[in-house]
């Protein structure tokens, strides 16, 4: 961690503010990172400042117990100085951020000279390629068979990965057998998800079919597999 004045001194630009309503997107490190934009200033010199809140696996937000009076936690980049200041020779990037230790989080705390680009036309998130399997095909009653998805995310996302709602339904004929529901975090690039599910042993032989569903934020995207039960 860098520890200059700079950086020090930009730790508490915009801390206190409550990031604006103006989504744009950067690249750090290799993700794609929606963030919230506000313009400010430093010892007279503007300043561009983006934030990107801090989130559990589940997705929620962070919420930090006297941190802030409990709201949640925002980290940022910091472009110093500001993109339309007209002397850029010594423009610098910072980031600005929480940090979790023992499970507590501190900060913030802050690296000067990191690499950031504002992306200018961002890919929108979507979830396609959607493959749905079940895996063994035909299967005894009492069984527990694998129900496979195969799906690939692309887009910007918030933090490097994005909540997916996966929903697994099992149907014979126009009839509901079960339902089943993950909500994992995923990075961009092609994932296989997999769950098991018991067959009872009572199950009516036939033809099931598979119907999966996923959903991140607005984008939604369907599959669906027909397998046997002997």
């Amino acid at each position: 961690m860098t520890t200059s004045f700079a950086v020090w001194a930009l730790l508490l630009a915009g801390a206190g503010a409550a990031p604006p309503e103006n989504v744009v997107h950067v690249r750090f490190e290799g993700r794609v990172y929606t963030v919230l934009y506000e313009r400010g200033t430093h010892d007279g010199v503007p300043i561009d400042l983006y934030y990107y809140q801090l989130r559990q696996p589940n997705g929620q937000p962070v919420v930090a117990k006297g941190v802030n009076d409990g709201e949640p936690l925002w980290n940022r980049f910091v472009r110093r100085p500001g993109k339309d200041y007209p002397d850029q020779s010594g423009a610098t990037w910072f980031h600005i951020y929480w940090v979790e230790r023992n499970g507590r989080w501190s900060g913030p705390e802050g690296d000067e000279g990191v690499s950031v680009e504002v992306v200018a036309r961002p890919e929108r998130l979507e979830l396609r390629d959607v493959v749905a399997s079940v895996r063994p095909a035909s299967v005894a009653r009492g069984s527990k068979p694998e129900l496979i998805v195969t799906y690939t995310v692309k887009g910007p996302l918030a933090g490097g990965t994005v909540a997916v709602v996966e929903t697994r339904s099992i149907l014979f004929g126009d009839k509901n057998i079960k339902d089943l529901e993950l909500r994992p975090q995923r990075a961009a690039g092609t994932l296989t998800s997999i769950q098991e599910v018991e067959v009872p042993p009572d199950a009516p032989p036939g033809v099931y079919r598979l119907e999966v569903t996923l959903q991140a934020g607005a984008e939604k995207a369907t599959g669906s597999a027909l397998f046997e039960v002997r």
